[in-house]
């Protein structure tokens, strides 16, 4: 199946490209830099406003919610699939609030109240880690933009600092260097870019996150989504599958 992508309907993960061009296999440079950021933001001044006290939220290890192993439901889990579908509209924000909604905390575990709600944040998720990771677009945006930053990294057009910046600026700075080799690399990104298993130039496999949500029973027990739906039992196959199976990347010369 070829399937013709447009640049401009996907986004790059520069959390992710920032790793690999620092070279840091740990893949936790954005903790190491948390305080950092937050401290330098308006967050502060938000909390504030609030009656909080950024220090009161501080470390951020001490919320348990927050980080949870897969295949559990945890807030970041939860954050960044309702965000980023509900900016790219492929689910609206009064689905976000009702899902939010549906949210239960049971012995300290994230859980959800109707097996109808793990099932539709199951395809949700997806749609962000398996539809959007592995979307051939993103795969070869990945490629591109994390061998520019290393190329100028090498060049010392930016530096380790900037990655504290926000993406429009070290694109400002990337264009600015008048580099022509990263000015070229640049111009790759706008290539047109198919989905080819058989003419590729790109193949590359993304971490599988496969995720099971806990749902509320009868007196306050839960179970894992899979022991009450076939359904996501089909859509956890369905994305293993395809995280086994990766991306297969053409890049097409128009």
């Amino acid at each position: 199946m070829q399937n013709v992508i447009l640049l401009d309907e996907y986004r790059c993960d520069k959390r992710r490209e920032s790793e690999v061009v620092l070279d840091n296999p740990e893949q936790d440079f954005h903790d190491q830099i948390f305080e950092k950021t937050i401290q330098s933001s308006e967050i502060p001044t938000v909390l504030q406003k609030h009656g909080f006290n950024l220090l009161s939220i501080l470390p951020i290890e001490k919320w348990s919610l927050l980080e949870q192993p897969l295949p559990l439901l945890c807030a970041d889990r939860i954050d960044y699939t309702l965000r980023d579908l509900s900016t790219y509209n492929m689910i609206s924000l009064v689905d976000a609030r009702n899902f939010v909604d549906e949210l239960k905390v049971i012995d300290s575990k994230i859980c959800l109240k109707t097996v109808e709600a793990a099932e539709g944040f199951v395809k949700a998720y997806y749609t962000e880690v398996i539809d959007f990771f592995l979307h051939p677009l993103n795969v070869y945006g990945y490629v591109v933009l994390t061998d520019i930053l290393k190329l100028a990294m090498d060049k010392q057009i930016i530096h380790f600092d900037d990655f504290l910046l926000d993406d429009s600026s070290i694109w400002k700075k990337l264009i600015n260097s008048k580099d022509e080799e990263i000015s070229q690399k640049i111009r790759d990104i706008s290539r047109t870019v198919i989905s080819d298993e058989e003419k590729y130039g790109i193949h590359q496999k993304k971490k599988v996150r496969i995720i099971d949500p806990l749902v509320l029973v009868d007196k306050g027990q839960v179970k894992k989504a899979t022991e009450l739906s076939t359904k996501v039992i089909e859509l956890n196959q369905n994305a293993l599958e395809k995280s086994l199976k990766g991306t297969f990347v053409r890049v097409l010369n128009t």
